[in-house]
């Protein structure tokens, strides 16, 4: 989800991996011709969610590798989702809702509460129904009161000591 220390983590990760860091974001706009909010706007999630499966598909069929940052509700499609566990090492960077909160508006992205007075409470509810499949991932790592450093390096250690590590961070 938005907040999580994707765009953060990911491209610090991908260096110290020595891969090349992908936000899906940005190919689902290329592939629509439009912004991801457009998309939405325009043409709605179920639109969104094709082309997204659409990258998916093109970027896991490359067969190289990356770290890949996806849309949070990456889960909210079970066939997205799914492709993604099959394809790849899939890494969950679990925070609380407040660290997802302060994360966004400290960013000045004031999206989540625009016209929204109980932006909180949804996106609690939000993070409550994703985190059902976010589980599944094959690594967890916990972002609380943790520095993007210290995450970096303990998912550098995790990915590179077992590839198909699965469980919570202990760090």
């Amino acid at each position: 989800m938005r907040g999580a220390g994707k765009s953060t983590v990911g491209p610090a990760l991908a260096h110290a991996l020595d891969v090349p860091f992908v936000e899906m974001d940005d190919r689902i706009a290329d592939a629509a011709g439009l912004r991801q909010d457009q998309i939405f706007e325009l043409h709605g999630a179920e639109f969104y969610r094709r082309i997204e499966r659409e990258v998916l598909r093109e970027l896991l069929a490359t067969g190289e590798p990356m770290v890949l940052a996806t849309p949070g509700g990456v889960v909210e499609e079970p066939a997205n989702w799914e492709l993604l566990l099959e394809g790849a090492r899939v890494v969950w960077l679990k925070a609380r809702v407040d660290d997802h909160w302060n994360r966004v508006v400290g960013q000045g992205d004031d999206r989540p509460m625009r016209d929204r007075p109980d932006a909180r409470e949804t996106l609690r509810s939000m993070l409550r129904t994703r985190e059902r499949r976010y589980r599944d991932a094959h690594v967890v790592e916990d972002t609380h009161d943790r520095t993007p450093q210290a995450i970096v390096e303990s998912l550098t250690r995790r990915l590179r000591a077992s590839p198909d590590t699965k469980g919570d961070a202990t760090a």
